[in-house]
């Protein structure tokens, strides 16, 4: 409950399309009960993990994470037509 600074927000999902799990395209943040007010794209992506860093360089109470799930499992793929998993790894906050 007390405030406290944060510099950045880090974290990291497990991808596995085969076993219908995807990472999502993007994260967005809300400090305090604000609006979500950043919005980080995940760039940073090799064969079974996403990552991402979110430098946000404030004091706050409270952190909101909303972490839209992908659309559905594309044609051709595995589980194809229906909602993939997402994984998360941990939140780091720095």
């Amino acid at each position: 409950g007390k405030e406290v600074a944060v510099t950045s927000i880090e974290t990291r999902f497990y991808q596995a399309p085969w076993q219908w799990i995807y990472a999502p395209k993007f994260i967005e943040v809300a400090m305090d009960n604000q609006v979500l007010n950043s919005r980080a794209e995940i760039l940073e992506r090799d064969a079974l993990h996403a990552n991402v860093k979110l430098e946000v360089n404030q004091t706050t109470r409270y952190i909101y994470l909303k972490i839209p799930n992908s659309d559905l499992i594309p044609k051709g793929k595995q589980g194809a037509g229906n909602k993939p998993w997402t994984f998360i790894d941990e939140i780091i906050i720095h």
